[in-house]
């Protein structure tokens, strides 16, 4: 799965900008496995998968050349950068088509907090912190209960929905309490220390 690989290579190149040895190749393979994986277009459409061949996402896993999601590729973009290859053709593609569906965000196949937080850090990084805050910081803060916590920003109505499809609480409560900390994480990007000095790209 492609998230996979964006949470094993952020965490890799993040320790490396931490003066942790990374072996180069490591790194390398990932960056590779990117590049094959990543979606050129080829024009087909479909009602159902909104950027189903647009340039630069990245969809689901390896196994598909089709169907790219913002939130995926933000993820795989902040991977890129945390490895100091956010000037590599693969990134600066997928920052475009990052930035041109940044509205989808929370959409596609996967947890829709974790495609939230992975677009925050990426538009952060980007210069688009503002453009995300505008699409979702209204959003998001609507979403939070009394007790503090947070409901999913889909409320529902997309596939990826984090909210639990049972009322047992024993599969409710840690799918607020992970939410929740997504979201918390998001609204308190801007003062990520990791954010302060960017490679734009």
């Amino acid at each position: 799965l492609i998230v996979t690989t964006n949470a094993s290579l952020t965490a890799l190149g993040l320790l490396r900008r931490r003066g942790v040895p990374v072996d180069a190749s490591v790194l390398e393979r990932a960056l590779g496995h990117y590049e094959k994986c990543q979606i050129a277009a080829r024009g087909r459409t479909s009602e159902l998968i909104p950027h189903l061949d647009k340039d630069g996402g990245f969809p689901y896993d390896a196994r598909q050349n089709a169907g790219a999601e913002p939130g995926r590729t933000s993820g795989a973009w902040w991977a890129m950068w945390a490895a100091g290859a956010s000037d590599r053709e693969c990134a600066r593609r997928a920052a475009t088509f990052l930035r041109e569906t940044l509205a989808d965000l929370p959409g596609g196949h996967a947890s829709s907090a974790l495609h939230v937080f992975t677009g925050a850090i990426a538009c952060q990084l980007l210069g688009e912190g503002k453009e995300f805050r505008r699409l979702y910081l209204a959003r998001i803060l609507k979403a939070q209960q009394k007790d503090g916590s947070f409901l999913c920003i889909c409320g529902g109505k997309r596939f990826c929905c984090d909210e639990p499809m049972s009322e047992v609480p024993a599969f409710a409560l840690p799918k607020r309490v992970y939410i929740t900390a997504l979201y918390a994480l998001v609204l308190q990007t801007h003062r990520l220390k990791m954010l302060e000095s960017s490679d734009r790209t």
